[in-house]
């Protein structure tokens, strides 16, 4: 059944509704090119990376402001496919994927690492009205962590949205709210690269940036094991500063509700704490920050690094970045 614990990945329905479109009246069209690059882009990969077992299929399963999300399945195997809303300028994809990837390698076990990207056009003609558009999407794939529940917030609080049995929202307690939310902290100021003096920006913490593995223990939760079990996988810029001037930015903006309807109504002086309906406790910030100096002084900071040389494929362990893999569909 569609909605028992094992079998429920996301959100019902399909991402007709979800559909982030600058002209209305092109849903219904932006909806059937969804639904054929979906079809492509599923079996360019399956050709690459799987070739033996089942074709493939897909499921969409959520959304956000930048991403729709799929679920694309091969058998018993299982990836994420996020294609780039029609808002998002082109370029903001791929910028997201650099990003993950660079982060990837400071800390492998904390960044969702995307597998590969995909640039696609298709052409569509309405012969009824004579009118022709070439759509143009950008879209990567990462791997897929069976029912993470992703971390979110509402007006009257930090809660999860968990898949199984169907689809749903969870309010955090509120020693679950101070220790999650001081966890997201802590695991900003661990990525912060000293090499390039950049930390991660334009988060959205209250929207699903962080999740949590469905393993995570909620019933004796603690640092340690919400530290082991929380993932970023989104990561749509960065801003260059110092790391004291990271940690002042985290603290003076994410006590801050800074939630807005569109980009146009966004306070432009707020760099890191995008769209929160929420602001965290100071308590939970200033543990944020004790944990997060903690991780950097465990694991060495990443001073002197170069992940510039990975990102140009110089790093045997992992891909260089491919910004169309040969694959710009027609």
């Amino acid at each position: 059944m569609q909605n028992n614990r094992y079998n429920n990945f996301g959100l019902p329905g399909n991402e007709k509704a979800h559909i982030n479109c600058t002209e209305q009246a092109l849903l219904s069209v932006e909806f059937k090119i969804y639904k054929s690059m979906t079809k492509s882009v599923a079996e360019w990969f399956y050709n690459k990376h799987v070739k033996n077992g089942n074709l493939p299929e897909v499921k969409f399963i959520n959304y956000g402001d930048t991403e729709l999300v799929y679920l694309l399945t091969y058998g018993d195997k299982r990836y994420t496919m996020l294609f780039g809303q029609p808002i998002v300028k082109e370029g903001g994809i791929i910028r997201e994927y650099e990003l993950l990837k660079k982060y990837y390698y400071q800390d492998k076990s904390t960044v969702v690492a995307p597998i590969e990207y995909y640039k696609i056009s298709q052409a569509y003609f309405n012969k009824k009205k004579d009118w022709f558009k070439i759509f143009k999407k950008e879209v990567y794939i990462t791997p897929y962590f069976m029912q993470a529940r992703c971390i979110a917030s509402q007006e009257d609080g930090f809660g999860i949205y968990v898949p199984e049995p169907k689809y749903h929202f969870e309010k955090f307690s509120e020693k679950e709210c101070e220790i999650v939310c001081a966890c997201m902290i802590a695991k900003l100021i661990s990525l912060y690269d000293e090499g390039s003096k950049c930390g991660i920006s334009a988060c959205k913490l209250g929207d699903g940036d962080f999740m949590l593995d469905k393993e995570w223990n909620r019933q004796n939760i603690s640092k340690d094991d919400t530290l082991k079990h929380m993932r970023l996988n989104a990561a749509r810029d960065e801003i260059n500063c110092s790391l004291e001037e990271y940690i002042a930015l985290l603290s003076k903006e994410f006590p801050m509700r800074t939630y807005y309807t569109d980009e146009e109504n966004r306070d432009r002086s707020i760099l890191i704490n995008h769209k929160a309906q929420i602001g965290m406790s100071e308590s939970a910030i200033k543990k944020g920050i004790e944990w997060g100096m903690e991780l950097r002084r465990i694991h060495g900071g990443s001073a002197g690094l170069d992940f510039g040389s990975k990102l140009r494929g110089d790093d045997k362990t992992g891909k260089s970045v491919s910004k169309n893999d040969g694959k710009d569909g027609k």
